[in-house]
């Protein structure tokens, strides 16, 4: 498979878990971010397009991040999943305090902090490891 597609399909993947990481979560009362309705609401969109549309942001998150992570860090797929994860975080929440869209998911509760940050840790994650496996059958 080539690999821009095959990391389009990883972020893709990846967003789809969070996701329903989040809205299980959500839907529990463990968190209170609701990323689908944050979604919604931003593009004035139903939900179901919602979902759509944000599991395809992810998968061109994977691809650009696939532009921009070199192959020496892609040793140790988990560790530098682990930091593509904190930083996808970091900027959406910066992106909601410039914006004044969404408060920013550290100041809606331990539950919501924890429940957010593992979501994009688990998505980091998902996209490094496709970009890996991507990287070592172009080498082959």
């Amino acid at each position: 498979m080539e690999r821009n597609i095959a990391v389009l399909i990883g972020g893709v993947i990846g967003g789809a878990v969070k996701l329903v990481v989040d809205q299980l979560a959500f839907a529990s009362g463990i968190s209170s971010v609701d990323t689908i309705g944050t979604v919604s609401n931003l593009l004035f969109v139903q939900s179901g397009m919602g979902w759509f549309i944000y599991v395809i942001v992810t998968g061109f998150a994977g691809w650009l991040a696939a532009r921009l992570i070199s192959q020496e860090y892609l040793v140790s797929y988990f560790s530098s999943g682990l930091i593509l994860g904190i930083v996808l975080w970091a900027l959406m929440n910066i992106f909601f305090i410039v914006s004044g869209i969404a408060t920013p998911t550290w100041s809606m509760g331990i539950g919501s902090f924890v429940i957010n940050l593992f979501s994009h840790l688990v998505l980091g994650i998902v996209i490094v490891y496709t970009i890996s496996r991507t990287k070592i059958d172009i080498i082959r």
